[in-house]
């Protein structure tokens, strides 16, 4: 009976039930007249209100027990007999279901519910199958009953003996049987279950769970179906699936349940070694129950996450204390991290003991770890979309206010014409500000996107280090000392890279260092790094306020602006280091800044190179005057783009214009053509179908696609359709002089 003790503990502590294993008392006449409480689980006591009954009789426990109780649990302990029936206990005020069973004669083994809230409400039982709330049923491939165990047999509709034999499909419907056959063929590799709603009420809801039955390893050849009402557990997050299975048949029963599980089942001892593994563990964590067996399972719980087990482990003993679920870190035998969750139970049969049950997690913690990446990144989002906007609202703003209010006072000034030269500089260059905003919105959003494409070509060094170095010279108005340095052997070396791009980020990175350099120098360079082979080494030297070591990294995001303190500069939208940052690694280079404040800084970018074989002459460029026998034609359908081309041009060059493609075809046949610009939209045709009707009529002459779309894309796609050169919206009259001249010098 010590052994039957144990396995009572096992297989009864943890279920909702009341559980109570006794032994009969006779008299001398050998008629019960009394029983004793061998032992009871935590549902006893929590549906009798009974404590401490252990060791004691039932008339010590309950003085008033009627005799009936007492007459029909000998019959039980003496006849070996088996049976199912509810009662009314007037001591305790309640109504309760019961099932005893005879594990030895003498003994008896209660399973027991307090029904007296149903009996209260009890309506009229519709069908076998709305009726069911735990059943387990054996079965056997043909979806015969086998055997059959239920906490209330007047569940079953129609007595045990008539069911048996008979099939899962006369009894309990065809989808349930059909459900059925799907999950046995399952059961072998996974956990077979299906839940479903009752079919008279779909606010209830079952689970089923099919298990094939092993026995010493081989499959019995029958299956067991465990039906359980989830009804609560589906309206909780915690999911409890722990199925009944046959009461009566003790150890064996257990260990086949025990086999069949795939949550992992550990039974160890307070300091952690482990007397049970159940072998779920190989399938995952890839130990052998073996290999567990006497060792401390703490062994392989994470280090870190000890603490929190141990204080779980000391709150189990507070009576007051209910188990949730913890989760913790594991190592498997591959030495990986492995999330579990899992709970334990102290058992107190002998020394204090626990058995805990954990499943591994690391799928769910994947998907808990990405929702809070995905939340993070989207709170990243929105507040750098709300820092945009404020930004841009602001960097459009200043031009735009400049635009528009010094065009409002030319019209009152127009007697004086110094002031009107005066506000028309202020437009000019509140027009380049935001035109450079502009284009670094779009550059910006192309990185981001990956939508940026790099076009390298043939570029020689020194001229190509040389006219940025002009352009830098033009920009200078604090008449600082600029300088530039290329490196010896460099300066006539060819190499393919964006010329573009390359002379974007050292006018960027100059236009930095002039907003924060007011007295010294500034300096651009361009050789070889020493480190890195076929790898330019370019760099951009001030003497300015330098940058402190905290924001060296920082000024290389969105939106970051330092402030020059001894002039209060701290224009600009705060996008040019991050667009240096994003072309230099769509290059595949890297960028850095080394700076002392108050001294100055170096920005250093590096470009992976390509020499080039092809040995490429420059153009010498001709004055704007060798122009005015020229005659250009102007395809513009926009009236006001029409007529600022013709007043830009009107003094350089004799000039014909059109608004659609069609009066372009007309005047481009019947006159001496030199040169045309050529507006890519027309509302009558795309210019990109007139361009090949022009190099079929006359294939030597130049056009020029102008146009607003201004991405790198666009210009290859001009190239590529024949246009001989392209420049994007706003025009400036310089470039477009040149660009003409050069064309016509190929003439």
């Amino acid at each position: 009976m010590k052994k039957y003790l144990e396995d009572f503990w096992l297989l009864f502590e943890n279920l909702e039930e009341g559980a109570a294993l006794h032994e009969i008392i006779l008299d001398k006449k050998g008629i019960p007249c009394n029983y004793r409480f061998l032992h009871v689980n935590s549902a006893f006591k929590k549906i009798t209100g009974l404590q401490d009954v252990i060791g004691k009789t039932a008339l010590d426990a309950i003085p008033d027990l009627e005799q009936s109780w007492i007459d029909q649990y000998g019959k039980v302990a003496i006849q070996n007999e088996t049976t199912s029936f509810e009662n009314y206990s007037a001591t305790l005020n309640k109504w309760f279901k019961i099932k005893t069973y005879c594990p030895e004669k003498g003994y008896f083994l209660t399973i027991f519910d307090d029904i007296t809230g149903t009996k209260q409400k009890e309506s009229d039982i519709d069908s076998l199958i709305t009726s069911i709330t735990n059943l387990v049923i054996e079965v056997d491939k043909a979806g015969k009953f086998i055997n059959l165990w239920t906490n209330d047999e007047r569940k079953l509709f129609l007595p045990k003996d008539q069911l048996l034999g008979r099939t899962i499909e006369e009894k309990m419907g065809k989808e349930f049987s059909d459900k059925v056959f799907s999950m046995m063929e399952k059961s072998f590799s996974e956990i077979a279950s299906f839940e479903y709603p009752t079919p008279n009420n779909y606010d209830e809801w079952w689970k089923a769970t099919v298990s094939p039955i092993y026995h010493q390893g081989s499959f019995h050849g029958n299956f067991v179906i465990s039906i359980k009402d989830i009804s609560e557990i589906k309206k909780q997050k915690n999911i409890i699936a722990e199925t009944t299975r046959n009461l009566y048949e003790q150890q064996m029963i257990y260990k086949i349940l025990v086999e069949n599980m795939t949550d992992i089942i550990i039974h160890h001892n307070i300091n952690g070694d482990c007397i049970f593994v159940s072998p779920s563990v190989t399938n995952l964590l890839g130990y052998n129950p073996e290999e567990l067996l006497g060792q401390k399972i703490f062994e392989i719980i994470y280090p870190e996450d000890m603490p929190k087990i141990q204080d779980s482990m000391q709150n189990l003993f507070n009576p007051d204390y209910y188990s949730p679920f913890i989760e913790y870190r594991v190592i498997n035998k591959k030495g990986e991290t492995c999330w579990i969750e899992a709970f334990a139970t102290p058992i107190n049969i002998g020394d204090i003991a626990f058995i805990s049950s954990g499943k591994v997690i690391n799928k769910r913690k994947k998907i808990e770890e990405d929702l809070m990446l995905a939340k993070q990144k989207a709170e990243e989002s929105d507040r750098l979309k709300s820092a945009f906007l404020a930004n841009m609202s602001h960097e459009i703003r200043t031009p735009l206010n400049a635009i528009i209010g010094f065009s409002s006072l030319i019209e009152e000034n127009l007697h004086d014409s110094e002031i009107i030269s005066q506000y028309a500089n202020i437009i000019i260059n509140a027009g380049d500000s935001l035109n450079a905003l502009i284009n670094d919105i779009i550059d910006l959003s192309k990185i981001q996107a990956n939508q940026l494409n790099i076009s390298k070509s043939d570029c020689e060094i020194g001229p190509f280090i040389r006219s940025v170095f002009e352009i830098i010279k033009a920009l200078n108005k604090k008449g600082l000392l600029i300088n530039y340095i290329i490196e010896d052997g460099l300066s006539e070396s060819i190499v393919e890279l964006d010329k573009t791009r390359v002379q974007q980020i050292i006018l960027n990175l100059v236009n930095n260092s002039l907003k924060f350099t007011d007295t010294g120098s500034i300096q651009i360079g361009c050789g070889i790094n020493p480190k890195v082979d076929n790898e330019l080494l370019f760099w951009v030297k001030d003497t300015g306020i330098g940058i402190s070591q905290d924001k060296k990294e920082a000024i290389f995001n969105r939106f970051v602006r330092l402030e020059n303190q001894n002039t209060k500069v701290n224009n600009g939208a705060g996008l040019g280091l991050s667009i240096v940052k994003g072309l230099i690694e769509l290059m595949q280079g890297n960028v850095w800044v080394e700076s002392v404040l108050d001294s100055g800084s170096t920005f250093y970018f590096t470009i992976p190179y390509t020499s080039s074989n092809i040995n490429q002459t420059f153009a010498t460029s001709v004055k704007v005057d060798s122009l005015s026998e020229a005659l250009v034609l102007i395809v513009e359908d926009n009236i006001h783009n029409n007529f600022f081309l013709e007043e830009m041009l009107k003094k350089h060059t004799k000039l014909l214009s059109c608004y659609t493609g069609a009066e372009a075809l007309d005047l481009f046949k019947n006159n001496d053509v030199n040169l045309v610009l050529l507006d890519i939209e027309l509302p009558d045709m795309s210019g990109y179908d007139v361009i090949k009707l022009f190099k079929e009529i006359k294939a030597h002459i130049p056009v020029i696609a102008q146009t607003a779309y201004a991405m790198s894309s666009d210009r290859e796609k001009a190239l590529e359709y024949g246009f001989d050169d392209y420049i994007a919206k706003p025009i400036k009259a310089t470039i477009l002089l040149e660009m003409i001249n050069r064309l016509l010098l190929k003439q």
